[in-house]
């Protein structure tokens, strides 16, 4: 099982883009992981429902309007649910270890 309080490097480098922005006075987007479950899928940043197939949470289909955050990564906290099967839901994401 997944613990989404530990940081990857994916977290560390999204952090780091986001201070270096800050330093340089401009405004970074808000990057975070896809959570894949297997009868959802949620967006890290806000929590709220999100369509797994969107590069980022801007899609108000799923349920309200998406925050704007953009997917760096996949990861599930589902026991059923493997790297394997989020690389197959997901090519152009890394997994989240």
């Amino acid at each position: 099982m997944l613990d989404p309080s530990s940081e990857s490097a994916a977290d560390i480098e999204a952090m780091r883009d986001i201070a270096q922005g800050a330093n340089e006075g401009r405004a970074m987007e808000e990057r975070t992981v896809l959570w894949i479950g297997g009868f959802y899928s949620q967006c890290g940043a806000c929590g709220r429902n999100a369509d797994p197939y969107e590069k980022s949470h801007d899609n108000a289909t799923m349920q309200g309007e998406g925050c704007g955050a953009t997917y760096t990564h996949t990861a599930s906290k589902d026991l059923g649910i493997d790297a394997i099967a989020l690389h197959n839901m997901r090519p152009d994401l890394p997994v989240r270890s």
